[in-house]
C-alpha cells in the first residue's frame, strides 16, 4: 500500500490512477531500473530509455487531437534538442533531499515519479522543463535554446 492518500489522473494513459496502483507500477519500473539490486537507483540507472519515457511523458506539451491529448508527437518534437542529463540530475537532487548519495530509495523514487505524473505543472516540472532546454548548461535561456523550446511545444 503507497503512503500517498489521493488519487492522480496519468497524462499517459489518460486515466485516474490510485495510490495503489501507482506504487505497483513504481515498484515495477524500480525492479527493472535497480540493476544492481543495491535498494538505490543512481544516474547510470536513471539514465535509461524507461526512466526518459516516464519523463517525456510527464514534460510533454498535451497534444490536441490524440487519443489521451498529452505526450510527444510529430515531426517537430523529434527535432526538439533536449539536455536530459541535467533532467535526470534534477531528479536525483530532488529525490535526494540530502544529495549525499546522488541516489534515490525506492521511496523518494516512489514520491518522485507520483509528482511526474499529477497533471497540474508544479515545481519540479518547471524546473526539469528548464533543466531539458538549458543545452548548454548556463542556467540561461539563450535564443537558440528558446527556440527548441518553441518546437517542442508548437
Amino acid at each position: 500500500m503507497s503512503r500517498f492518500g489521493s488519487e492522480v489522473f496519468d497524462r499517459a494513459r489518460g486515466t485516474v490512477v490510485s495510490p495503489e496502483e501507482h506504487h505497483e507500477w513504481a515498484m515495477r519500473l524500480w525492479r527493472r531500473m535497480d540493476r544492481d539490486l543495491d535498494q538505490r537507483v543512481g544516474r547510470r540507472e536513471l539514465d535509461c530509455e524507461e526512466f526518459r519515457s516516464v519523463l517525456r511523458a510527464a514534460l510533454a506539451p498535451p497534444r490536441v487531437g490524440s487519443e489521451h491529448g498529452c505526450g510527444p508527437g510529430g515531426p517537430r518534437y523529434a527535432r526538439a534538442q533536449s539536455n536530459m542529463t541535467e533532467v535526470i540530475n534534477a531528479c536525483l537532487c530532488r529525490g535526494d533531499i540530502t544529495a549525499k548519495s546522488r541516489s534515490l530509495s525506492f521511496s523518494q523514487f516512489e514520491a518522485l515519479t507520483l509528482n511526474l505524473r499529477q497533471p497540474e505543472l508544479n515545481e519540479l516540472k518547471e524546473e526539469m522543463l528548464f533543466a531539458m532546454f538549458d543545452l548548454n548548461s548556463d542556467f540561461k535561456i539563450d535564443e537558440l535554446e528558446f527556440r527548441e523550446v518553441y518546437r517542442f511545444h508548437f
